[in-house]
């Protein structure tokens, strides 16, 4: 392997340059904050600094084996709220009580 065209090919990629072409023609959110608030960018793909301002704020989800059992308690919840069956504020009480009866099984909260 050449690590010099691999270091290369990764600063390239990496880009500001490359990262807008990337986000213009595919819509992939960049990996440099400053190419998601670009005037070019936002103006055609104006989801971008809105992933961008979410990434700033974002928080890693738990690691903890109970979260593909979390992860259904809350997907089931967003669906229905998405497909207009309840409204997000009828099913936060209910998520959030069936999410900790979860977690109360497990070493999170002895």
């Amino acid at each position: 392997m050449n690590k010099g065209a691999a270091l290369r090919y990764i600063l390239y990629s990496a880009s500001a340059r490359m990262q807008k072409i990337m986000a213009i023609l595919k819509g992939l959110p960049p990996v440099r904050s400053s190419v998601g608030r670009d005037p070019d960018v936002s103006t055609l793909r104006r989801w971008i600094p809105i992933q961008v301002q979410s990434l700033a704020v974002a928080v890693p989800r738990p690691r903890t084996p109970y979260w593909p059992k979390i992860e259904d308690i809350f997907g089931s919840y967003v669906n229905q709220v998405l497909a207009g069956v309840v409204r997000p504020s009828d099913v936060v009480a209910k998520m959030s009580e069936e999410i900790d009866k979860v977690l109360a099984r497990g070493w999170l909260f002895r």
